[in-house]
């Protein structure tokens, strides 16, 4: 689940005190991101949590929040994950501040049903000797009702992914407890969000006929990458179009030029090779021009 694994992690982000209040359920004073890359032991793979950040309480304790989002399928097993996760947090972080909320998102019907979040080994002789924790979210049967009671509209663009029962008479209350947003870009951002990470066509629907028709655009980090991707695929088609109209540039030669620009994400740069092609004398210095912008691209990691 790329896209909504993204989806979900930037609404955090730009949500993060909304999801620090419900589900460490304080007064929240203050949230910060940490870096998300676990510092391996010697001969292990690199592992990076889904999200990570240091929570201030209104009463001044400090402490870590930790959130994973986990589909239908995995690789390994998210109790197992999590131990793993909290050994190290513990470790490198722990000492310093005074508790660690650790939750975990179930994505997709049935996705974690088994999962209680509580889990011990114990002795021969049954006495507990290892105990792990954590929170465990199950958005595909947590009722939208209860995520649209707790009235923190950072939350609202996760009731697509939750159980709705009736989602006519329940999007007029999301759209009110939008439109209570005083600042009408989040408002935006937050209709958006919904629309891209409902799995509820009913409410999908009804959420991108308002969308529509207040006039606003999708507006993700997600969205705005894509149109910046069509941007740039718009302007490599008006280059090799104009090449082939002005200089007659046969099929072969068409083909390899496209696959250099292929290699070009800079938009200023493809702007600039389409002007070439509109001023060029021969393909020739057109292709110097393509050489240099392709050798400025910083190389792939």
């Amino acid at each position: 689940m790329p896209e909504t694994d993204e989806a979900l992690k930037r609404l955090v982000i730009d949500n993060c005190d909304d999801f620090a209040a419900w589900l460490i359920d304080a007064d929240i004073e203050k949230v910060e991101p940490c870096p998300t890359e676990l510092l391996p032991q010697p001969r292990r793979h690199k592992r990076w949590l889904d999200l990570l950040f240091i929570v201030t309480l209104a009463n001044g304790l400090r402490g870590l929040f930790h959130l994973e989002f986990q589909g239908p399928t995995t690789h390994e097993p998210m109790w197992l994950r999590q131990l793993v996760y909290q050994t190290e947090l513990v470790r490198h972080h722990f000492l310093d501040l005074q508790f660690f909320t650790s939750v975990v998102f179930y994505i997709g019907h049935g996705a974690g049903k088994n999962d209680t979040g509580q889990y011990e080994t114990v002795t021969f002789s049954g006495k507990p000797n290892l105990s792990w924790s954590y929170g465990v979210v199950h958005l595909w049967r947590l009722p939208a009702e209860v995520l649209l009671k707790l009235g923190l509209p950072g939350l609202l663009p996760l009731i697509g992914l939750t159980d709705i029962r009736d989602a006519e008479a329940l999007f007029p209350q999301v759209m009110e407890q939008i439109q209570a947003v005083p600042d009408v870009e989040r408002q935006q951002n937050l209709l958006s969000e919904l629309i891209v990470l409902s799995e509820n066509e009913e409410l999908l629907h009804m959420a991108e006929h308002v969308m529509e028709k207040l006039g606003w655009q999708l507006n993700t980090p997600m969205i705005r990458r894509l149109r910046t991707q069509e941007r740039q695929e718009t302007l490599r088609d008006m280059t090799l179009e104009t090449l082939n109209r002005r200089l007659n540039v046969d099929a072969s030669m068409l083909q390899r030029l496209e696959v250099s620009l292929e290699q070009i994400s800079d938009t200023a740069q493809l702007k600039h090779l389409v002007d070439v092609a509109y001023t060029c004398t021969d393909i020739g210095s057109f292709e110097q021009e393509l050489a240099t912008a392709v050798a400025q691209q910083p190389e792939s990691v």
